[in-house]
């Protein structure tokens, strides 16, 4: 049940019933009405196009929802109105819209002043089409902006190519993930002024609102000028190219602005430059120059947040230090009460793949069920589980320390919490656990790092001479392991030698740290790396991605570190108890990593 409740939670704009529904038809749409401006001018003559996310394939495009019989005005891109001279358009019976459908506007050229300006591109997003097939009731007026555009590339990010490239999978996965992005869009505008929020409607999340306004003035500079040919909008496109300083050139700023969500670390001066040292349309924006336009939003609820599991429709769990566990929807707002669920919790969290939740809690093995049940299966008194993973075949592995012997092992248990089996590894505490395809569990301890054989029961071989303290899996079955010495090494499996040859890394960004933490691998393969003072992005060759020294957003240490669904990046501070969500700046996973183990599709989009 509460699955099924978390995803009406993570649904923007829309009702939901836990029960079977038929298949959704398309519905007449009536009544938008809003506005689109260019900073504080209004724009005339803007075409204001009405689109779908596409759900046949990443990289198609997006789906025209209005009718050119209606409208009379058509092109390549589909079916517009026009604003007219106050910037004003209202699109009445024009469209039609499929219920559970994610839909943004897109308005393209127009003379915001200036003269006409093809190069001004702008979007806002209205979410998910309601049961009504109408956006009257819950959309009565869009400001369509610069903060608009900023909240909608950013929040789609993970699905966009441009403006009129979004798509995913059909797959239900896929569907939750660009459900929740859209809904994030909510969380940053007000969408009828076209004001950056400075709190989420939930009231659990801080916004970077001077980031959102100085991503926002960067665009107007452009948008408010002669086109595509003036100094502003050549600075702009040259310097957010589709891989950042490589790949195309975006022709309009909606365009640029997903591009600068997707490589926020790249060019950073020159896009600084843009901003109108005096007068800047939207405020506050930064005066000094920023290393990076990573847009963020900080939740609270958590209690010491530690490490982190992203679960099948993008709800997050905390291991709090204090004990506890937290659940936030995708959103940011707490669904497992005040207190958190009653567990004593100690180590690594793992979600199986029929939605429960497993916790490593000292002595015993907790479980959250579905409908949000604990129970609680003790081990023995002398151990302690501290990592704890599911497996391809959805048993349950707790990586145990026998202080009495001072071995450990792997307990296996059962989906009811039944202890199965057991595999006794070599003496010491091991550190980091995860299960990678081939049925081998990591751990590390004593500058060494281990593969076990869950299938076979075979005991620990050493693969490295590193004791890495955490252990991530990306899609070619090469393992990752951070290591305190500030570094990363890549496993690589031989299958013709049935061995494993080893690669490290390190770069500037590790070198500013004491010490690596967590990690995570995205839709892309990139492993996103935790340091004492920021996170990391490698290229899977093991190459720093923008920006140089990484995204600051840990005070102290990373507890958790996760990507979820949507190519959010989460991260958890241990010493303010913050949850950082680093909005579309990865490319979407498939959640949770059991599901995506047993599936065969470890580090691949949904």
């Amino acid at each position: 049940m509460r699955i099924a409740l978390a995803l009406c939670l993570t649904l923007f704009l829309a009702g939901c019933a836990v029960r079977p529904t038929a298949a959704p038809t398309p519905q007449q749409g009536v009544s938008i009405r809003g506005n689109v401006h260019g900073g504080q001018q209004p724009i005339v003559g803007s075409h204001i196009y009405l689109f779908a996310a596409n759900t046949t394939g990443y990289g198609q495009p997006s789906v025209s929802l209005l009718s050119a019989t209606s409208t009379g005005l058509s092109d390549s891109k589909g079916a517009y109105v026009l604003s007219d001279s106050n910037g004003g358009f209202t699109i009445t019976g024009d469209y039609t819209c499929t219920t559970g459908t994610q839909v943004y506007l897109y308005a393209l050229g127009g003379n915001p002043g200036a003269g006409d300006n093809s190069a001004a591109g702008l979007l806002a997003i209205l979410g998910q089409c309601p049961a009504s097939g109408t956006f009257a009731s819950t959309v009565p007026f869009v400001s369509v902006n610069e903060v608009s555009t900023i909240a909608a590339a950013y929040s789609m990010a993970g699905f966009a190519t441009d403006a009129t490239h979004v798509s995913s999978s059909a797959t239900a996965a896929a569907k939750t993930g660009v459900a929740n992005a859209f809904a994030a869009a909510a969380s940053l505008v007000n969408l009828s002024t076209g004001a950056a929020l400075t709190t989420t409607p939930n009231g659990n999340g801080s916004i970077d609102v001077t980031m959102i306004n100085t991503v926002a003035n960067i665009l107007a500079t452009c948008i408010n000028s002669t086109g595509t040919s003036s100094a502003a909008c050549s600075t702009l496109f040259s310097n957010t190219r589709s891989n950042g300083s490589t790949g195309s050139e975006p022709t309009d700023t909606a365009t640029a602005a997903i591009n600068i969500a997707h490589n926020p670390g790249s060019n950073a001066a020159s896009l600084f430059a843009l901003v109108p040292a005096t007068a800047a349309p939207f405020a506050p924006s930064s005066t000094s120059p920023l290393p990076y336009f990573a847009l963020s939003i900080q939740y609270g609820g958590a209690n010491g947040a530690g490490n982190l599991a992203i679960d099948e429709v993008g709800n997050v769990w905390i291991e709090n230090l204090f004990g506890n566990v937290t659940e936030l929807s995708n959103s940011g707002r707490v669904l497992s009460g005040p207190n958190g669920y009653p567990v004593h919790a100690t180590g690594m969290i793992a979600i199986d793949q029929i939605g429960n939740t497993w916790i490593a809690g000292g002595n015993n093995l907790y479980e959250v069920s579905g409908s949000g049940t604990v129970s609680t299966h003790p081990l023995s008194s002398n151990t302690t589980c501290t990592g704890i993973a599911v497996d391809a075949s959805g048993s349950i592995w707790c990586n145990v320390y026998d202080s009495t012997s001072g071995t450990s092992s792997l307990l296996k248990f059962s989906l009811s919490g039944t202890e199965l089996s057991s595999i006794i590894l070599t003496p010491g505490q091991r550190s980091g656990f995860a299960i990678d395809a081939s049925g081998n569990a990591w751990t590390g301890d004593s500058g060494q790092t281990y593969a076990t054989s869950i299938s076979t029961g075979q005991n620990a071989n050493i693969v490295g001479d590193v004791s890495a303290g955490a252990f991530v899996v990306d899609a070619a079955g090469s393992v990752w392991g951070s290591e305190k010495s500030v570094f990363v090494t890549r496993f690589t499996y031989d299958a013709v030698m049935q061995s494993y040859t080893t690669s490290s890394f390190t770069n500037a960004c590790f070198n500013l740290a004491p010490g690596l933490g967590p990690l995570a691998i995205d839709g892309s393969g990139n492993v996103w790396v935790s340091t004492s003072y920021s996170v990391c992005k490698l290229a899977n060759d093991g190459t720093l991605i923008q920006p140089s020294n990484g995204y600051a957003f840990i005070h102290r240490y990373a507890g958790g570190l996760a990507v979820d669904s949507s190519g959010n990046v989460w991260i958890a501070d241990l010493q303010t108890s913050y949850l950082t969500k680093l909005i579309g700046a990865a490319t979407p996973v498939i959640t949770p990593l059991s599901v995506a183990l047993k599936n065969n599709a470890i580090a691949s989009r949904p």
